[in-house]
């Protein structure tokens, strides 16, 4: 096993920096992607090295990204800016958790989208926000609800939902709304659409990153400069 890994190939995926530089250095593969996006507005790069990869490599069965791409084209005519607040959703969304705490719930296959909507509201809306997965937050989090008392008038849960859990994660989603209701706190059930995994994930993705940038207008900020990483960045050095 040791053999065949210093035999193997390393393939590097990025933009300018030291890590291409070291994969230059260890005669790898180097895919570098040039944008002036930020890291975050990168991941269409990344992720589309990656899927053509996996196919054309064959390391798990064909990703067939097309159904995902179509409905995001589609999606994404209704969230622009064009589209009138009462039709669309991102709009919506980013005037519910205006000046709200957000806490994201998800499940399965978007566990990880709800990361991104996390991380999107910090660096995009310059906003608190946190995440947590079902089953698991049925166990801690959802006791953890009653106080602070402000939290009802603070906070505002999204509950990420999608057609590929088992039957007993989705009656946890279930068991959450009844207990947000019956304490009258503020949520949000997000529905993932398209028919397969891959255009449920992304469709997503790209709804919560249009909900951070709408919040972002809203909080009347710039999303693009993250100037408290960039301070801490300095201090570090």
């Amino acid at each position: 096993k040791d053999a065949a890994a210093r035999e193997a190939k390393i393939i590097v995926v990025a933009e300018r920096g030291k890590l291409e530089e070291m994969g230059e250095i260890e005669n790898a593969v180097v895919y570098d992607y040039d944008t002036d996006a930020t890291p975050r507005a990168s991941l269409g790069y990344q992720l589309g090295f990656l899927i053509y990869l996996n196919n054309k490599l064959q390391l798990t069965e064909q990703i067939k990204i097309e159904p995902a791409l179509q409905k995001m084209f589609s999606l994404n005519e209704e969230l622009k800016p064009e589209s009138p607040t009462e039709e669309n959703l991102a709009k919506h969304l980013a005037f519910a958790s205006f000046d709200h705490e957000s806490i994201i719930l998800a499940s399965g296959i978007l566990k990880s989208v709800a990361r991104r909507f996390k991380n999107q509201l910090n660096e995009n809306s310059k906003t608190f926000a946190c995440f947590d997965v079902l089953p698991e937050a049925m166990h801690n989090s959802i006791e953890g609800t009653s106080f602070p008392t402000r939290g009802k008038d603070d906070n505002i849960y999204f509950l990420l939902r999608n057609d590929f859990d088992e039957p007993y994660v989705s009656s946890r989603f279930d068991a959450w709304a009844a207990m947000l209701d019956e304490k009258d706190i503020q949520y949000e059930v997000v529905q993932a659409q398209g028919d397969d995994v891959w255009t449920q994930k992304l469709s997503t993705v790209l709804l919560v990153d249009w909900v951070s940038y709408y919040l972002a207008i809203l909080n009347n900020i710039d999303p693009t400069p993250v100037p408290t990483i960039m301070k801490c960045k300095e201090k570090l050095k």
